[in-house]
């Protein structure tokens, strides 16, 4: 709603519909990362991890995650939106820790931001950069869990 209100601020009134509809159709346009999918079934398969999402996400997308597909393969999600709390603010980062009883020299959170990565650190989970190589990502990953 924040953010909704902040761009009818600066548009004017005849493209608040428009503004709307992209605002609340974008989690239906997210392009899929080649191979995440592959991935995913496979660190659990292969390994048995467990995966969660930790995303500075909208109400809305929370509201409506049964709608993405992917996140089937996830075992449990905290949004941003959900308890007030964004990345890197280490306090979702331990509420993830406590809501899924994890303990974070057992954990490694992957994100595409290195404030974000640095954060979770601060609290004990190691991290990993991710730059779009879902390869690059997969040999980590090998090694990590191994």
């Amino acid at each position: 709603k924040e953010v909704l209100n902040e761009c009818h601020k600066r548009l004017p009134k005849r493209l608040w519909e428009l503004c709307d509809e992209i605002y609340y159709g974008w989690i239906y346009n997210i392009p899929a990362i080649e191979g995440m999918r592959d991935l995913i079934k496979y660190i659990k398969e292969e390994f048995g991890v467990k995966t969660y999402l930790l995303s500075n996400i909208s109400q809305y997308f929370a509201e409506h995650q049964n709608e993405v597909e992917i996140l089937s393969l996830l075992d449990g999600f905290v949004f941003s939106s959900s308890i007030n709390k964004v990345k890197p603010d280490k306090a979702i980062y331990e509420h993830l820790l406590q809501k899924f009883n994890l303990k974070p020299e057992e954990c490694i959170f992957i994100d595409d931001r290195a404030e974000n990565i640095e954060a979770g650190k601060g609290v004990g989970i190691d991290g990993y950069a991710f730059d779009g190589d879902v390869n690059a990502l997969k040999e980590f990953l090998n090694c990590a869990l191994k």
